[in-house]
């Protein structure tokens, strides 16, 4: 009889700190997917915005307030010329743009589009044509980024795309969306001006 008592309250304690532990286990997954999501929304609560405050394809630019008052986030963005055809999900005419984006003194780039989902993923890049106005098309390494919606992708040369952007009035991009093959943008880039 002892001995069956001892068993079930072994059992009873172990059971007890397994589920204390599975409790903990999804607290932390909890609020980490939580902190995760409101990054997600403040980001592309900021960008949803600032399409909605400029429908000309000129280069617009913001300054937005970072976690403190004393953080700026620099943005520059210019619309797509032409529309995309995305025929999955559904079918729809689909807008991009190119924003460069300067936080904490790191300039970071991407192209974004308002439906749909570009190939790419942490683990695997996608190499993009940019052709820069008539000179021949070059090859862009470019990555999604964990703090962005997946209809974004990053570019992994910053620094050489806003030198090229510095200096040209139009380029063409050329990317692959999931299910939609290579898509084609096209932005006028004249006049763009980056000193972060």
């Amino acid at each position: 009889m002892r001995i069956i008592f001892r068993i079930i309250t072994i059992i009873s304690v172990v059971s007890f700190f397994a589920i204390a532990w599975l409790i903990g286990v999804i607290i932390v997954q909890t609020n980490s997917v939580d902190t995760l999501a409101t990054e997600k929304k403040e980001f592309d609560s900021i960008f949803r915005s600032i399409d909605k405050t400029n429908g000309g394809v000129d280069w617009a630019y913001f300054v937005q307030e970072g976690k403190n008052k004393f953080d700026k986030i620099y943005i520059a963005r210019v619309l797509a010329k032409n529309q995309l055809n995305l025929r999955f999900p559904i079918v729809e005419h689909v807008s991009a743009s190119l924003h460069i984006v300067n936080q904490n003194g790191i300039n970071k780039s991407f192209v974004m589009i308002s439906r749909g989902q570009f190939i790419a993923n942490s683990s695997k890049n996608q190499i993009i044509k940019i052709k820069f106005d008539e000179a021949k098309a070059e090859y862009f390494n470019c990555s999604k980024s964990n703090d962005v919606s997946i209809e974004a992708i990053y570019f992994n040369s910053v620094g050489r795309l806003i030198s090229k952007l510095k200096k040209s009035k139009k380029i063409i991009i050329e990317a692959e969306v999931y299910h939609n093959g290579y898509q084609i943008m096209q932005f006028d880039v004249g006049g763009f001006k980056w000193g972060n």
